[in-house]
């Protein structure tokens, strides 16, 4: 916990009260210092010609009477218990406003978001190094990770390529692909999930040099 963020917590106006109560505090205490230097006038005994002592004659400080020493102890001691008490107060209640604000703050933890993979037959997916997914690894999918959709080719030799589309409901050109590897028999394109994907709805088709594109439009 820092000091500023102690400060902000605490009630202003308390703040002020205690300031107020600590200046009047060293101000009373500089006072009794101040008064315990001052010397006393000695008190010199008036002669006469007769050689008779006179009683020493009281003198008056030009301030007035002198408060004794005890009365100022008194007050000094009841200033710095009323002085603690209000400082343990202050501190208190700014202890209690920095817990409350503490347990009202939203926690920063980020929640990891989950895709809902959805895919026609025949699709598989694959790791970066081009290692198959299952279906517990395909759940761990997350916005920003790149992979590589395929889609599993046919025993026929007239399959020359394959398009492969991602959440969209039109074919285009960027969709077609003729990379394969024949290690899993499948064409395949590389993919990287977008941060706005919420789902992935993979769809694919083979392509016969006789017969065309397979499967609906």
């Amino acid at each position: 916990m820092d000091i500023i963020g102690f400060l902000s917590s605490v009630n202003k106006i308390g703040l002020l009260a205690f300031i107020i109560t600590f200046g009047f505090l060293v101000y009373e205490i500089y006072q009794l210092r101040k008064n315990k230097k001052k010397p006393e006038q000695p008190t010199i005994p008036v002669f006469k010609e007769s050689q008779m002592i006179l009683p020493p004659q009281p003198t008056i400080s030009p301030s007035g009477s002198k408060v004794p020493k005890t009365a100022n102890n008194r007050v000094l001691i009841i200033i710095v218990i009323v002085f603690i008490l209000f400082g343990l107060i202050i501190i208190t209640f700014g202890f209690l406003n920095i817990n409350k604000q503490s347990v009202k703050k939203p926690s920063n933890v980020a929640v990891k978001p989950t895709l809902a993979i959805i895919n026609s037959k025949g699709i598989l997916l694959f790791s970066q190094d081009f290692q198959p997914l299952s279906d517990a690894e395909s759940k761990q999918i997350k916005p920003g990770d790149s992979l590589y959709l395929g889609v599993e080719s046919v025993q026929r030799t007239d399959i020359d390529q394959a398009r492969i589309r991602v959440n969209s409901s039109e074919w285009s050109d960027n969709n077609i692909t003729t990379q394969f590897d024949k290690s899993h028999n499948v064409f395949y394109i590389k993919y990287e999930v977008a941060t706005s994907d919420a789902m992935l709805n993979i769809e694919a088709q083979l392509h016969s040099k006789t017969n065309g594109w397979f499967g609906k439009e």
